[in-house]
């Protein structure tokens, strides 16, 4: 069991805590607003690693795809996207809505 655990630890990224938030260590920290609800893709949409086009891309989030919203970067339309509690990359706004909603409210 113990080895197990060893190797499936290897698999898991690296996090670290930034204002009460778990980020993966591809992320870089922001300053927050929390948002705490389900959000849904719009449409195929990149996952950045910092609130700008121009970060690296760290995965994808696609059309229809719900995921958690763990805040919003104060200051602009960038949300904070979370996995199992962990921020895992930064979306824009415009190309998601809170689940539920029929338009972005950002």
């Amino acid at each position: 069991a113990q080895k197990s655990r060893a190797r499936n630890a290897a698999y898991r990224p690296a996090t670290y805590k930034k204002d009460g938030y778990r980020l993966s260590s591809a992320v870089s920290p922001a300053r927050y607003d929390r948002v705490g609800r389900t959000f849904v893709a719009e449409s195929g949409v990149n996952l950045r690693a910092a609130p700008t086009t121009y970060s690296d891309r760290v995965g994808r989030l696609q059309a229809g795809e719900r995921f958690q919203a763990l805040a919003q970067v104060r200051g602009t339309d960038w949300i904070l996207v979370g996995h199992n509690g962990v921020g895992v990359g930064y979306v824009r706004g415009d190309f998601v809505r809170p689940a539920g909603q029929r338009y972005a409210a950002y």
